[in-house]
């Protein structure tokens, strides 16, 4: 699992940044990858530097926006999705 987490645009949203870094420093699983910025990149060169990274990683991945609610089994579902060889 990786986060991608682009940097603050100002001083005002520094706490709200650092909010979201916390939260996602504090998955305990070895496979979970934080990625951040210091300073703000954008949403169009984020997301392109972020997928370029995981598909020079792997050959598929499941991405979702961070603001999206996931039915119980959506993980299980997709895993299962990417098993079948089309």
């Amino acid at each position: 699992m990786c986060f991608f987490i682009d940097g603050p645009r100002n001083e005002v949203e520094k706490e709200a940044v650092n909010e979201v870094l916390n939260l996602a420093n504090s998955f305990k699983h070895p496979n979970v990858n934080v990625h951040s910025n210091s300073k703000n990149k954008g949403l169009r060169p984020l997301i392109i530097s972020g997928l370029s990274q995981m598909f020079n990683q792997f050959d598929q991945a499941i991405i979702l926006e961070d603001d999206i609610l996931v039915h119980p089994e959506f993980i299980s579902y997709h895993l299962n999705c990417l098993r079948i060889q089309l």
